[in-house]
């Protein structure tokens, strides 16, 4: 059996000191719309937005939704937006990084 490696570094061209700008939004659902509740902004480290990106294995086997997007900016290819959804699709929460 393989084994993968699962503390993968999505952000490998970028210095280990360097700082993301993450925005956290938190929607609840509404019948068929989702509403914001919450918007959090903060610094964080390479290493944690690392375990945000490296948890959708761990999130999906509890049997809810993630997905990431990448964009181009000026450290390459990689993730920028990652999207959950809560198993039971009742709460969903979108991260933000912006890279400077």
């Amino acid at each position: 059996m393989k084994k993968t490696n699962t503390n993968k570094d999505n952000y490998s061209y970028i210095p280990s000191d360097h700082e993301f700008k993450m925005i956290k939004v938190s929607y609840i659902k509404k019948g068929s719309k989702w509403i914001e509740v919450e918007r959090e902004e903060e610094t964080i480290t390479k290493r944690h937005a690392n375990n945000i990106v490296n948890a959708k294995k761990f999130f999906t086997n509890l049997g809810g939704y993630e997905r990431h997007e990448k964009s181009y900016t000026m450290y390459g290819y990689v993730i920028t937006t990652v999207n959950s959804i809560s198993p039971d699709r009742k709460q969903k929460s979108t991260y933000n990084f912006i890279l400077r």
